[in-house]
């Protein structure tokens, strides 16, 4: 699998602390160390024209996945701000955690905003976040910002969050 491309990826955060991101993108040939001098260099150039303060620099890639089994177009009454928040306790004890948008409410137990761990497919995502995903000899595991594993579900909550742009 190759990449498609590489981005490098702002997050800006405004004086009632909403955040709100965007990418430059670039050829996948472009070397990752230079890439990141670029993002440096760059956000000093943004950082006098926007009002709002850098919070975060990122350098992400896109990679091709058509031969993923996934929906051909969003379901009626997707929201991408309906989510699911999953918090985990990774092996140096810190926690890390995500939201995963337009989460489908079926998958929430009833009368509580708890994700309900125990169906089959959420348990099926879980697994994968804790115990990542294993190719021939080779395991490639999520982690916190510091490296450390993902290894315990801590909360796994129905989160409301404003559209990002």
């Amino acid at each position: 699998m190759a990449f498609l491309s590489l981005h490098v990826v702002y997050t800006v955060m405004d004086e009632t602390n909403k955040k709100s991101t965007f990418r430059i993108s670039f050829p996948n040939s472009t070397d990752i160390a230079v890439l990141q001098e670029f993002a440096w260099r760059t956000a000093e150039l943004i950082d006098p024209l926007i009002k709002g303060k850098i919070v975060d620099i990122g350098i992400s890639a896109s990679v091709e996945f058509a031969s993923a089994d996934v929906k051909a177009s969003p379901l009626v009454g997707s929201d991408v701000e309906d989510g699911a928040y999953f918090a985990f306790e990774s092996a140096s004890q810190f926690t890390s955690g995500f939201t995963v948008p337009t989460w489908d409410e079926a998958f929430i137990v009833s009368g509580s905003d708890n994700v309900d761990i125990v169906d089959a497919d959420v348990d099926a995502f879980v697994d994968r976040i804790t115990a990542g995903y294993t190719q021939l000899l080779t395991n490639v595991s999520p982690s916190d910002n510091r490296g450390s594993d993902l290894e315990t579900l801590i909360t796994a909550k129905e989160s409301f969050r404003s559209t990002r742009r």
